[in-house]
């Protein structure tokens, strides 16, 4: 057995669309050029049609920043028509005709912990008119959207998922009066999601690095034009992708889910259907390294196929994190390379 090692030739950054509806987390807020705004919508009882709403109020449960220690601040506002789409972004937003101008509570802003309680007061009109639409409550309850008005720091709230306890979802409390008595109910259920922004120029800064940005997101990609000095058609044992990280370009966190996943790119792109390589990382004179373990990619690729991974993040959707990696441009040390061990085709 012989072990070498091949070098990219190249790299990419490549923006993609997200459904964070999904997500664990509602993102709000602003940091450096990154953007993100909140969306959610209460599942409504019948029970409650026609009742007289006295007061009501959004709870968020905090889980998550992305940024500096400051203030998050953000004004709530009626959301007037249906946001679940993908193609929904932070530009289409800020376009109009998804919220009404005028806000439902006034801003918030505050300090928040990592596990804080957020309550904002919203419009009872507003609310009163969300019970009485049931049951034609698709064309009026579009819930609310949160704009972000700070600078400095974005927070993740828990989102609806049943990943999260259900004490820890957002919570519509309601005081009501119905038939001449007064009562209360909490709601927990509904749709959430956010959308986050960053322009390629903002996050791609130095070319001569990978970006893998989660949760609007980016994904990198590393092309090797060539896999020699490794023989057509040997036999791999083993091949690992070691990628560099640059520490001071990347913004991570307590937070962050430390790993990222390696797909297989062939001609049309992207193949889900071939198992991905999720990384580990170890520390190589002082480095960071991510390590991939692609053995059946390269027994792909000195076969003759096309020989590309793409980088993305491991959950994307419920983090905004920034994994910066070395390019082909820099050292041997720290340049993307695969170290292959493998027997010679006899």
């Amino acid at each position: 057995m012989k072990v070498d090692t091949v070098y990219s030739s190249s790299h990419s950054v490549s923006r993609d669309l997200l459904n964070t509806s999904f997500s664990t987390r509602i993102m709000v807020g602003k940091f450096l050029s990154y953007e993100a705004w909140g969306m959610l919508k209460f599942s409504l009882p019948d029970s409650l049609v026609n009742v007289s709403v006295t007061d009501a109020k959004v709870t968020l449960r905090s889980s998550y920043f992305f940024g500096d220690s400051a203030a998050l601040s953000f004004v709530p506002y009626r959301a007037t028509r249906a946001w679940s789409g993908d193609s929904l972004t932070v530009d289409s937003l800020k376009q109009g005709g998804y919220y009404d101008p005028v806000a439902v509570s006034s801003q918030f802003l505050g300090f928040i912990g990592d596990t804080d309680d957020v309550e904002i007061s919203i419009d009872t009109a507003m609310v009163r008119s969300w019970f009485g639409s049931i049951p034609d409550t698709m064309q009026v309850n579009n819930g609310i959207i949160l704009q972000p008005t700070n600078t400095g720091i974005i927070k993740g709230f828990q989102s609806f998922s049943s990943l999260n306890p259900e004490e820890q979802r957002p919570r519509l409390t309601v005081q009501y009066t119905k038939n001449g008595i007064a009562d209360t109910v909490t709601l927990s259920s509904g749709t959430s999601r956010y959308a986050a922004n960053i322009g390629f120029t903002d996050l791609v800064q130095n070319p001569e690095r990978i970006y893998v940005q989660a949760g609007i997101a980016y994904n990198g990609y590393v092309n090797f034009v060539s896999t020699s000095p490794i023989p057509s058609k040997a036999s791999i044992h083993k091949a690992e992708l070691e990628l560099v990280l640059d520490q001071g370009s990347s913004h991570l966190n307590k937070h962050t889910i430390d790993s990222l996943v390696a797909y297989y790119v062939g001609p049309s792109g992207i193949e889900f259907l071939i198992t991905p390589a999720v990384s580990d990382t170890t520390i190589i004179s002082g480095e960071k390294v991510y390590r991939f373990q692609i053995q059946q990619y390269m027994q792909r690729w000195v076969r003759g196929a096309t020989a590309g991974v793409a980088l993305l993040t491991y959950s994307e959707v419920n983090v905004i994190d920034l994994f910066t990696f070395y390019g082909e441009k820099a050292s041997k040390q720290l340049q993307p390379k695969i170290i292959v061990t493998y027997s010679p085709t006899r």
